[in-house]
């Protein structure tokens, strides 16, 4: 039995019903639509890194790097310091090894 679950992608997308996600919902990977509102989401993400780490905190996430232990939180810091939207922030977390899990 698991003891804890990663954050499958988009979540917080999903779970704040944002309407580019709904975009790539009712789209085709690969075909024109998706592909302009993922562009949407990479370059013009509609939620700030702090909706985003409210959002996290609040559903049970929290950061650990790749070995499962629990992030310092100076790297976070420097996430997100640099990175002002949600999809930029996750993205740059990844980039250091970071993963979100939550606690089942």
């Amino acid at each position: 039995m698991p003891v804890r679950e990663e954050y499958e992608k988009r979540a917080y997308c999903k779970a704040i019903t944002c309407p580019v996600q709904a975009k790539l919902d009712a789209s085709s990977e690969g075909a024109p639509e998706y592909e302009q509102a993922r562009e949407t989401c990479k370059s013009a993400c509609l939620r700030s890194a702090e909706h985003f780490l409210g959002w996290v905190a609040g559903a049970g996430f929290v950061f650990v790097d790749q070995l499962r232990a629990p992030a310092d939180e100076s790297r976070l810091d420097g996430v997100a310091a640099t990175e002002r939207t949600a999809w930029r922030f996750h993205r740059a977390a990844g980039q250091q090894g970071l993963v979100l899990v939550r606690k089942l």
